[in-house]
């Protein structure tokens, strides 16, 4: 052999060796803490489109609420991923990933979250929801047995114990029918005070108004409709809860469920604290995750 075609030999096996080292048992890249963006199929096999960041404990994985995508999170995603590790996803239906599914419910997009956390082999999750996604995530938190140390509710959970009526929901939805982005435009100017900073609000609006009239329909009478306090018994997990005080929250029936049931609550602002006050946001963030690590630690 020459020595031209030793040297191309050497750097052939050495190629072959960094890309089997850079991947895990099923072919799925490893991460060195950079960020990435990646998809994968959910159960039904609707596409989920998610991204991630960091490399430190816990991991968080931030889930949206009803009508927004993973930007809601894009003022904390970079510094959180100084600390912890993160991943944030598009549920089913929002954002980037695909909208062939037909019902769209807490249950399917559970699944959504599980599937992330199975092909990014996370454990030691603490599950960040906002408004509806805090019943997404107590849903996931049954579906990953044993891999979730905590919940992290983000303006939700204001009374566990309540659902509103059907015929009340099925009144709004038939709103929503008739003219979703105007019904829409209403629902959302609702979730902020007066005063409010008028590129969020618009920023905001622009998002859920420009949502799948279906898909939004679908989610809202099963978010709707969902009861919080079977799961939420069942996973056993500390809650902490980041509120505005926009709605007033009744924690007795969640201490009753979780007794490490804690709060924040930011005075002032709306539905969306983590675009209104980002910085204090963080901070908020920050002490939410050391709370559930201590109570985990004791455990």
């Amino acid at each position: 052999m020459t020595p031209f075609l030793r040297v191309l030999r050497g750097l052939f096996l050495i190629a072959v060796l960094l890309f089997v080292s850079c991947k895990d048992d099923d072919g799925v890249r490893r991460r060195d803490g950079g960020f990435f963006t990646d998809e994968i199929e959910s159960t039904d096999g609707t596409i989920i489109r998610y991204q991630g960041k960091g490399k430190g404990y816990p991991t968080l994985v931030l889930v949206h609420g009803w009508s927004c995508d993973r930007t809601i999170w894009r003022k904390q995603f970079d510094a959180l991923a100084e600390h912890y590790t993160v991943i944030s996803l598009d549920l089913a239906g929002h954002g980037a990933s695909g909208k062939e599914r037909k019902d769209y419910t807490m249950e399917s997009f559970a699944a959504d979250v599980r599937v992330v956390a199975h092909r990014e082999h996370l454990n030691s999750m603490i599950l960040v929801g906002h408004s509806m996604g805090g019943a997404v995530i107590a849903e996931a938190a049954r579906k990953l047995e044993g891999r979730v140390i905590g919940l992290l509710g983000v303006d939700t959970y204001h009374d566990i114990s309540q659902r509103m009526p059907e015929a009340f929901v099925d009144s709004l939805v038939g709103d929503f029918r008739k003219d979703y982005p105007k019904t829409c435009a209403r629902f959302v100017r609702g979730m902020f005070r007066r005063g409010a900073d008028g590129l969020v609000v618009e920023k905001v609006l622009s998002t859920m108004t420009k949502a799948d009239p279906a898909v939004a329909i679908s989610a809202f009478r099963n978010y709707a409709l969902y009861e919080h306090i079977p799961v939420i018994e069942e996973v056993a997990l500390p809650v902490y809860c980041i509120n505005a005080d926009l709605w007033p929250t009744y924690m007795l029936p969640l201490r009753q469920l979780s007794p490490a049931a804690a709060m924040t609550v930011m005075p002032g602002l709306g539905h969306f604290p983590m675009l209104e006050a980002p910085e204090k946001f963080q901070e908020n963030m920050i002490t939410a995750v050391n709370y559930i690590l201590s109570h985990h630690r004791r455990n």
